[in-house]
C-alpha cells in the first residue's frame, strides 16, 4: 500500500482517511470471498518456470498469472476441457510485460489439442528472431475428422517475430474470438485460419479490434471451406454447436516492403462458407476496418479479396499501388465464389495507384435467383478521373444506388464527380498520421445516400442518418471536425485512458477516488437505457425483469443460453418448445415476459427490429407491447422471427401479415417496452427501435448505455459497488 503516500497533493490526514477506507473495504472483501466456490484457484508463475507443467496441472476454473519477466518456455494443452461456467486462463500481470520468448528449436509456442475454454491475456510471445513455428496454433492429433478446439479467446497479445504464422487453426474449431491483439513481423500471415485442403473448418469466429502490420503474407486469410464433415458439422453427441459465420470488425491492417515481401498476397482473403451442408449459409460480417496499405507495387495486392456470402460496410481502404489489383476483389476462389454480397457505406481513396487499379472489382459472382446483392452508398475516389474506380459484372437483379464515383466505370447507380480531392475529404493523403477522410463541410458525399440500405451507425459509431438523409462512405458527417479516430498505423480508437481517470485528466489520483466515493451508493438495479439520435439498442439477456408463464402458458419460460452466435454474451429461448401458442386476450396475464427500461428522448414512430431465429414454423413468432399493454394480439401483427433451421441470427422487421411493427412515442420520458412469449422455441438476441424507417439492411450496432452514465462504474454493470473500488486501487497502483 506504499502507493498510497504518492497521492499528488495528499496530505497525511488524507492518506489516514484512504487508507482506513481501503482497509474497509479488504475486510469487506474478505468477507464476501467466502462464498466464493474453492474449487476455483489463481497460480502465480515465475521467469523460467516450465509452463507445460504449469498448464497440466490446472483444473477448469483455474487461472495462471505470469508475473512480469521472460519465459524461455512453451505450452501443449492436450485433452483439457472447460465449460461455459468454468474457464481455464492464462494471463500476464497488470505489473510488467511477461514475455514468452522461443528458443533453440522450431515448435509452435502455444500448441492446442483437443481442447476447450481456454483464454490467453495481456502477454506477449517473440519469436526470437524467428526461432518458432506459430506462436499460437490449435492443431489436430490423430484422427482429422474427430479432432477439435472450440472456445477459445485470445486478447491483448503481442505477437511477433514469428517464423510461421502468428495465429493458426489446423483442426475444426469453432468459437474462436481474437481481440486487441498487435501482430506483426511474422514471415507468415499473421493469421491463418483454416486449412489449404478446404477442410479442418474455422467457424463462428469474431477477429475485432486487432493491428496488424509487417506480414510477408496475408494479414489474415480465412481459408475456403468444402461440404463440412465429421466433428465440423455440429452434430457429434457432447460437442453439438450450431454455426452463425466470422465477423471481422475495427482492424487495422497494413502491408508494407518493409521487411521485404516474397510472395503476392492481399492484406485479408475470405472465402466465406461452404457451398453444400451445414453452414453454407454463414455470412461473413466485414465492417469498420482500415487498410492502410498494400504498398510493394512487385508483391502488394488487393486490400481485401472475398468470396461466399458478404456483408461489407463502414471499412475505410487505401494505400493499394499495384496495377490490376483493387481496393476490395469479389471472386471466385478455390472452387467458391460470390453468392450474397451486400457492400455499402465503404470509402475507397486511391491516390498513387496506377490508372489501372480498382477501387471494386466483381466478377465470377453466382446468377442464380433468390439471392441477395446490395451496392450502396460507397465512395469510389481516384487521384484523377481519368483511372479505373469500378469494373464488374453484376448479376441481374442486383441493387445498385447512390455510389459516388470519381474516376471511371460502373452504370446505373453510379454518380459521377469531377470535385477536387480537397473538397471532398478533410486530408485526402495516404500517409498514416495525417490521412483524413471525414468528409469536408459541403462535399458531394454529404446527405447524397439512399436511406433503404445503410448502416445504422458509421466508422466513428456516429448514427446515421445525422440529418434526414445517409452520407455516402463510412463516415457520417455531423459536424466540421472529424469526431473519431485519427487513421494511423496503431489500434483502431488508439490507446485507451486508464479506466480509472474518471475526471479525465490522464492520471488516477486522489481526485479520481473522490469522484468515484460520492457515487458509492453499492450494488443497484440497473437503470433503464437510453435512446439518442432516434435509436435504442438492447440485448435480451439484459433485461430488467422477466415473468415466467401462467395459466394458458404455465411451464413455459425465457431461459439464458451462453453465445450460440449471439452478438453479446448470450440469448433468450422461450421453452420447452411443446407447441404452445399465446395470443389474446392470454397474453399479458399468462405469457412469459421480458421488460426493458427505455428513457425516450426523442418522440415519433419506432419500428422494432429483433434479432432473433426459431427452428420452423412453430416458433418463428413473438408478441410485443408497452407498459404492460401488449400491441400485437395474433399472428397477423405479431413481429415474426427470421425462421432458418439450426443456422443463425438474423434481423428481421414485419409481422405476420407483412406490415412493420411500430411503438408510438407520443412523450419524452420513461417507458418499459415488453417481450412476450407468442410460439415456444424461438429465440431472441437483440432487439432495438429506431425512428429511421427506410433501413433494411443491418449492421450489429453496439448497445444502448444505461441512464444515468456514472463515470464511477468501471466494470460497467450499472452501480458503483465494491469491485469498482478494487478495480479502482488496482489502476492506481499501476499509475504510481
Amino acid at each position: 500500500m506504499a502507493f498510497l503516500g504518492n497521492l499528488p497533493g495528499s496530505s497525511p490526514v488524507m492518506r489516514r482517511s484512504v487508507l482506513g477506507r481501503l482497509v474497509a473495504v479488504c475486510v469487506l472483501s474478505a468477507v464476501l470471498l467466502t462464498s466464493v466456490s474453492a474449487q476455483a484457484a489463481t497460480y502465480y508463475a515465475t521467469p523460467g518456470d516450465d509452463l507445460d507443467a504449469w498448464v497440466d496441472s490446472l483444473d477448469p476454473g483455474d487461472t495462471l498469472v505470469l508475473t512480469p519477466g521472460t519465459y524461455p518456455s512453451r505450452m501443449s494443452i492436450n485433452n483439457k476441457n472447460g465449460d461455459a461456467d468454468n474457464w481455464f486462463t492464462v494471463q500476464g500481470s497488470d505489473q510488467g510485460i511477461a514475455r514468452i520468448l522461443a528458443y533453440g528449436n522450431y515448435y509452435n509456442i502455444i500448441d492446442i489439442r483437443n481442447s476447450s475454454y481456454w483464454r490467453f491475456e495481456n502477454f506477449e510471445i517473440d519469436g526470437f528472431d524467428f526461432l518458432s513455428s506459430d506462436a499460437i496454433k490449435c492443431s489436430t492429433s490423430a484422427d482429422p475428422d474427430n479432432d477439435y478446439t472450440h472456445h477459445i479467446v485470445i486478447d491483448g497479445l503481442h505477437i511477433h517475430h514469428i517464423d510461421g504464422n502468428g495465429v493458426s487453426t489446423k483442426v475444426a474449431t469453432w468459437d474462436f474470438e481474437v481481440r486487441n491483439c498487435y501482430i506483426h513481423d511474422t514471415k507468415n500471415p499473421g493469421a491463418y485460419l483454416g486449412n489449404s485442403d478446404g477442410e479442418l473448418p474455422i467457424m463462428n469466429l469474431i477477429f475485432e479490434n486487432n493491428f496488424i502490420e509487417r506480414t510477408r503474407s496475408y494479414n489474415i486469410q480465412v481459408k475456403h471451406q468444402y461440404e463440412r464433415i465429421g466433428v465440423a458439422r455440429g452434430d457429434t453427441p457432447g460437442l453439438e454447436f450450431t454455426t452463425w459465420g466470422w465477423l471481422i470488425k475495427d482492424n487495422v491492417f497494413m502491408r508494407s516492403s518493409d521487411p521485404p515481401l516474397d510472395r503476392s498476397r492481399p492484406n485479408f482473403l475470405i472465402d466465406a462458407a461452404p457451398l453444400t451442408g451445414p453452414g453454407s449459409d454463414d455470412l461473413a460480417t466485414i465492417c469498420g476496418n482500415v487498410v492502410l496499405g498494400n504498398t510493394d507495387p512487385t508483391w502488394g495486392e488487393s486490400g481485401f479479396q472475398l468470396s461466399g456470402n458478404l456483408r461489407i460496410y463502414n471499412n475505410i481502404i487505401t494505400g493499394i499501388v499495384r496495377s490490376g489489383f483493387s481496393g476490395i476483389t469479389l471472386q471466385s476462389h478455390a472452387g467458391n465464389y460470390p453468392r450474397n454480397f451486400e457492400i455499402y457505406n465503404n470509402t475507397f481513396f486511391l491516390l498513387n495507384a496506377p490508372s489501372s487499379s480498382r477501387c471494386l472489382s466483381i466478377s465470377g459472382a453466382s446468377t442464380a435467383g433468390g439471392l441477395t446483392r446490395v451496392i450502396t452508398n460507397n465512395a469510389l475516389i481516384r487521384a484523377s478521373t481519368a483511372h479505373t474506380a469500378f469494373v464488374g459484372s453484376l448479376p441481374a437483379g442486383t441493387i445498385v444506388a447512390n455510389n459516388i464515383v470519381r474516376g471511371t466505370g460502373g452504370g446505373t447507380g453510379f454518380i459521377h464527380i469531377s470535385d477536387d480531392l480537397n473538397d471532398i475529404f478533410v486530408n485526402p493523403l495516404e500517409t498514416a498520421g495525417s490521412i483524413d477522410l471525414y468528409p469536408l463541410t459541403g462535399s458531394p458525399l454529404i446527405d447524397a445516400g439512399d436511406n433503404a440500405y445503410t448502416a445504422l451507425d458509421d466508422f466513428n459509431g456516429t448514427a446515421r442518418p445525422y440529418n434526414t438523409i445517409v452520407d455516402v462512405g463510412a463516415y457520417e458527417y455531423d459536424g466540421p471536425d472529424n469526431p473519431g479516430w485519427q487513421l494511423d498505423l496503431a489500434f483502431k480508437g488508439g490507446e485507451p485512458a486508464p479506466i480509472g481517470d474518471l475526471d479525465g485528466d490522464g492520471d488516477v489520483d486522489l481526485d479520481d477516488y473522490n469522484i468515484l466515493e460520492s457515487q458509492l451508493t453499492g450494488p443497484a438495479t440497473l437503470d433503464a437505457f437510453r435512446e439518442s439520435y432516434g435509436l435504442v439498442v438492447m440485448e435480451a439477456e439484459n433485461y430488467d425483469t422477466k415473468v415466467d408463464g401462467s395459466g394458458a402458458a404455465a411451464g413455459s419460460a425465457w431461459e439464458y443460453f451462453i453465445r450460440g452466435g449471439s452478438i453479446g454474451d448470450g440469448y433468450e429461448q422461450a421453452l420447452p418448445s411443446d407447441g404452445v401458442n399465446i395470443n389474446a386476450p392470454d397474453i399479458e396475464s399468462s405469457s412469459p415476459r421480458l421488460s426493458y427500461k427505455v428513457l425516450f428522448a426523442n418522440t415519433g414512430t419506432y419500428y422494432l427490429w429483433i434479432r432473433a431465429w426459431g427452428y420452423d414454423g412453430t416458433e418463428d413468432s413473438l408478441h410485443y407491447g408497452l407498459d404492460g399493454t401488449a400491441i400485437s394480439t395474433g399472428f397477423d401483427d405479431a413481429p415474426a422471427v427470421y425462421k432458418a433451421g439450426p443456422h443463425q441470427f438474423e434481423w428481421t422487421s414485419h409481422t405476420g401479415d407483412g406490415a412493420r411493427p411500430t411503438i408510438e412515442i407520443t412523450t419524452p420520458g420513461l417507458y418499459t417496452v415488453e417481450l412476450w412469449m407468442r410460439e415456444d422455441g424461438a429465440r431472441i438476441d437483440r432487439f432495438l427501435l429506431t425512428t429511421n424507417p427506410s433501413s433494411t439492411s443491418m449492421g450489429d450496432p453496439p448497445e444502448s448505455p444505461r441512464h444515468p452514465v456514472l463515470s464511477g462504474d468501471l466494470d460497467q454493470d450499472g452501480d458503483v459497488d465494491l469491485a469498482d473500488v478494487g478495480i479502482f486501487f488496482e489502476d492506481l497502483a499501476a499509475e504510481s
